[in-house]
């Protein structure tokens, strides 16, 4: 019973951790725009956070992680210095934090962009709804990686201990 209780409390901080970018999106488009009132400045926002280079800076990060991985791993394999081991940790919960951040803002800004084109009737292609479900669907898809990675760094430090 313990193991399920400690389970739904580790899955409800990481639901919380990752609704933490969600909402500060939202409401930064919210604020940034004049509580969605000019239409300019929420294009701007929303433009600045959903655009053509977001999946290219998602896998840069991820790639800038891992090469420096890659170099502190290598340093310390020929050097035989165990103390890089706190290093290489440190850098390695970095993946799941960005991939909550980068999840969380393409999410919020999603849900934000929803909400006005529901609110102000804007003519697309999709219905607000739908527009709701696909940032539902990229929302799960980084919720799920990134809680999985954090879920095995997490166990892996408690292994060790």
């Amino acid at each position: 019973m313990s193991l399920i209780s400690n389970s739904f409390k580790y899955l409800r901080i990481e639901i919380i951790k990752f609704f933490i970018p969600i909402a500060l999106t939202f409401l930064t488009a919210c604020i940034f725009s004049n509580l969605f009132a000019t239409k300019e400045l929420f294009e701007t926002y929303v433009g600045s956070k959903i655009h053509s280079y977001l999946w290219r800076e998602f896998f840069s990060t991820l790639g800038a992680i891992t090469i420096l991985l890659g170099i502190l791993l290598i340093f310390q394999k020929f050097s035989g210095w165990d103390k890089l081991d706190y290093l290489i940790d440190l850098i390695l919960y970095e993946i799941p934090k960005n991939t909550y951040l980068f999840g969380g803002i393409l999410t919020g800004a999603m849900y934000a962009f929803s909400y006005y084109v529901f609110t102000y009737d804007v003519q697309l292609d999709k219905t607000p709804f739908q527009i709701f479900v696909l940032g539902s669907f990229f929302g799960l898809t980084f919720f799920l990686y990134a809680c999985g990675a954090q879920y095995l760094l997490d166990r892996k430090k408690t292994n060790n201990i």
